[in-house]
């Protein structure tokens, strides 16, 4: 219903529809499901439309807002400790004043049994979710311990999704889409240290490698300064599950794997690894239209880590070389890989497709084509 003249008000209703509302300060009581749509004048939806932490909800959509900046704002007086924490769906369409979910601190439990994210059109977000120093000190007040879907799309200014701490909690996610966001350059945010520098997400986490556990479709497209999609310690076991690889129209990747400096200066390559590059369960890659993308995959991924793979396409890439490469040890510059002596174990590919890559010098030395159905 429309209620633009609503200032405060207390409202107990499980399923709450508000249009073009104005308001100051509004009670939710028993509210499951709540959708504002246009909400007018200079707020953030917590504490300015709602001061007890909107903490029974379970689906949020919010649209066409341009006022609201956060969801949070925990910089003001008199905010409760907790906000959100029985939320399980997230929609935020149109929101063109949105700037990040929080000001401030995260509440406690914040948003932790948030199960799907979905961020369309939001013109200001840099930022899905910040990077905070108290989450390298174990601070248990913020996780996304049950997100299983986040959906992206069309946010022009967003520059990272997740910081690489915050990519440990994602234990459940299932699938990860994200398009249409065009300064995007990396999944992840550098991490800082005490001092305040920072550093690789990859050192930072030898102790603990980044994994996705669950996580079994993965979509990126329209991103053109995406130089790369992950990080390649996370093909170390750590997409046991991954069934569906999709990278479209990405002009800036460089690389779909990127190997990433440690402090003593050597790469993931070069160190003793604990676990092979192994991606188990990818039945289908795809890649279209990445221009400046040389190679696809480290040719040791296919020498044995690609047992269920049956699909590879790749359309439209004019800058790529060869389909598998070996890396040096000096950075992640590519090498001619002629003289491996393993043979590829590809077992199930029955279906390789490669068009309008005119660069394209070989798709694999014949020495290596042994292992090939």
């Amino acid at each position: 219903m429309d209620c633009p003249e609503v200032i405060d008000a207390t409202i107990s209703s499980e399923r709450v529809y508000l249009q073009g509302i104005q308001s100051s300060k509004l009670n939710f009581i028993n509210t499951k499901s709540l959708t504002l749509n246009r909400v007018i004048g200079d707020c953030n939806l917590i504490p300015e439309v709602d001061g007890e932490g909107l903490n029974e909800l379970t689906v949020l959509d919010l649209s066409y807002s341009d006022s609201v900046e956060y969801l949070v704002d925990t910089t003001k007086e008199h905010v409760l400790d907790t906000a959100f924490t029985n939320l399980v769906e997230l929609t935020l369409l149109g929101m063109g004043g949105l700037k990040r979910f929080c000001n401030g601190k995260y509440p406690k439990r914040f948003l932790q049994n948030l199960e799907k994210l979905r961020v369309e059109r939001c013109d200001m977000l840099e930022e899905v979710f910040q990077y905070q120093k108290h989450l390298l000190k174990g601070s248990p007040y913020f996780n996304l311990q049950s997100l299983k879907v986040v959906e992206i799309f069309d946010c022009e200014r967003l520059k990272s999704l997740f910081s690489a701490s915050l990519i440990q909690s994602l234990l459940l996610l299932e699938e990860l889409q994200i398009e249409d966001c065009y300064q995007l350059k990396t999944d992840f945010t550098e991490l800082e240290n005490d001092g305040g520098e920072t550093e690789s997400s990859s050192h930072n986490l030898h102790l603990h490698p980044l994994c996705l556990p669950r996580l079994r479709t993965l979509r990126v497209s329209d991103c053109a300064s995406l130089e790369y999609v992950l990080p390649i310690t996370l093909v170390r076991a750590g997409l046991p599950q991954l069934e569906y690889f999709e990278i479209r129209h990405c002009g800036g990747l460089k690389t779909v794997f990127a190997v990433l400096e440690n402090d003593g200066g050597e790469t993931e390559s070069s160190s003793q690894d604990l676990h092979p590059l192994c991606l188990p369960r990818l039945t289908t890659l795809h890649i279209e239209q990445c221009g400046r993308l040389e190679y696809v995959l480290p040719i040791t991924l296919a020498q044995s880590g690609l047992p269920q793979l049956e699909k590879l396409e790749i359309n439209y890439c004019g800058g790529l070389k060869t389909v598998f490469a070996e890396l040096e040890n000096d950075g992640g510059e590519t090498k001619s890989s002629g003289h491996v002596l393993h043979p590829l174990c590809l077992p199930r590919l029955t279906k390789l497709f490669i068009n309008d890559c005119e660069r394209l010098e070989y798709v694999l030395p014949i020495t290596l084509a042994q292992g090939l159905p």
